[in-house]
């Protein structure tokens, strides 16, 4: 009994220390496996580079376009492969289309005016310009009358000055008072008109023909007037 007793504890000691071992092995398995985990770790780490600074190509080429202008449509990207003679970038072409217009326009202006000097004056050309030439003759012709009335005027005005000089010193030499009142008041009526004349004479006597216009006989008659009181 005792025997069988002692042989159970023996079976029991060594199915504890078997499980013991096991659980000991797969404990220091899981730490060798996490040990090495972080070994494998350090080492990716320490493989990483960590720097700043500009990456430059090797080969670079710059753009030179034929044209200036604002850049209006990129047709690649960064790090794509080109083919000689591809479009890379398209300008905007709306400024040089409106230029484009602009001197057609321009173009075509000049050409309508050629055909027509080449063609002569038409009939409507003509027209227009007799017409033109009528207005300025009759321009002419009212200038012209004007003038001549403004002379005449101040031939009247001298002429009547000149007889109320005339007057006054006629009867100045035997006077009343009376006589010498009308006599003055009748010389300074003849020096109005003058003045008078003598104005609307000096807006008109810039034109060749005054002699002919009446504000030149205004003022010489107003002229004689003054002479003649």
């Amino acid at each position: 009994m005792k025997r069988l007793i002692a042989l159970l504890l023996i079976v029991a000691l060594a199915a504890a220390g078997w499980y013991g071992y096991r659980q000991y092995a797969a404990q220091q398995a899981e730490e060798d496996a996490a040990a090495q985990a972080d070994a494998e770790a350090v080492d990716d780490l320490e493989n990483v580079i960590w720097a700043s600074g500009n990456l430059e190509p090797v080969k670079w080429a710059a753009l030179n376009p034929v044209g200036q202008g604002v850049v209006g449509q990129i047709n690649v990207a960064e790090g794509d492969f080109v083919d000689a003679g591809t479009v890379l970038i398209e300008l905007d072409n709306g400024v040089l289309r409106s230029q484009v217009e602009s001197a057609q326009a321009l173009l075509a202006e000049a050409a309508a005016a050629f055909e027509k000097l080449n063609a002569g004056a038409t009939p409507a050309d003509v027209a227009a310009a007799e017409a033109q030439l009528a207005a300025a003759e009759a321009g002419v012709s009212q200038a012209a009358g004007q003038m001549l009335e403004a002379q005449a005027a101040m031939d009247a005005a001298q002429a009547a000055v000149t007889m109320a000089r005339r007057q006054y010193a006629e009867q100045a030499s035997h006077p009343t008072a009376a006589e010498r009142q009308v006599a003055q008041a009748q010389v300074a009526v003849s020096e109005a008109a003058v003045k008078q004349a003598q104005a609307a004479y000096n807006l008109v006597r810039g034109n060749p023909q005054i002699g002919a216009l009446p504000e030149s006989r205004m003022l010489y008659e107003a002229t004689a007037a003054l002479e003649a009181a």
